[in-house]
């Protein structure tokens, strides 16, 4: 739940500058750091979570025994995200740069929920800023006495298996492309 904490905030700064911003250029570079900087971030933290989990499952299975065998499950997996590792086989080496797979196993999975939190949370501010703000305060004043989901439960009423969760979030986003498309065919 930090990681919600912390992106949700790193969303709120371009989107408040870019909002008070007068100059089409600026407004432009804030709409894109929106994007760029944490509002897609869940879009480039699933396939690596998928690709850690299938690592060690692979290994487990006995399927994995070197590097060729990952280069392998990482073609594969990252095919099915993106077309770009068809194109460019160099890309089969991902799994190399994935630092935190190394340094803090599993961590991969906090950037995926964190992104779809923080734009959860976005959409609860930009709806109804004076009856998130109070409550979105007291969760992060509370601690942690429950699991995260019923914390989200309870106090900004959020269901963590709401498959509205992400169709939610793909909404904000498409609003927010649209919006830089709009400023990119305007030019």
């Amino acid at each position: 739940m930090f990681e919600s904490f912390a992106i949700f905030n790193e969303l709120l700064l371009p989107d408040y500058l870019g909002g008070h911003e007068t100059d089409p250029i600026r407004k432009q570079y804030y709409l894109e750091q929106f994007l760029e900087g944490k509002g897609m971030i869940m879009f480039v933290a699933a396939p690596e979570a998928a690709l850690e989990q299938a690592i060690y499952d692979g290994v487990a299975q006995g399927g994995i025994k070197g590097a060729d065998e990952i280069d392998a499950l990482t073609k594969g997996l990252y095919s099915r995200f993106s077309i770009w590792p068809d194109k460019h086989d160099e890309l089969k080496n991902e799994w190399m740069r994935l630092s935190l797979m190394y340094e803090d196993p599993f961590y991969y999975i906090n950037y995926v929920y964190g992104g779809l939190l923080a734009l959860k949370f976005y959409e609860l501010y930009t709806r109804d800023s004076k009856q998130f703000l109070p409550r979105y305060l007291a969760l992060m004043r509370n601690g942690f006495d429950a699991p995260p989901g019923a914390l989200l439960k309870r106090f900004l009423d959020i269901d963590l298996k709401d498959p509205r969760l992400v169709s939610d979030a793909c909404r904000i986003l498409e609003g927010k492309l649209q919006r830089l498309e709009a400023i990119y065919s305007a030019r």
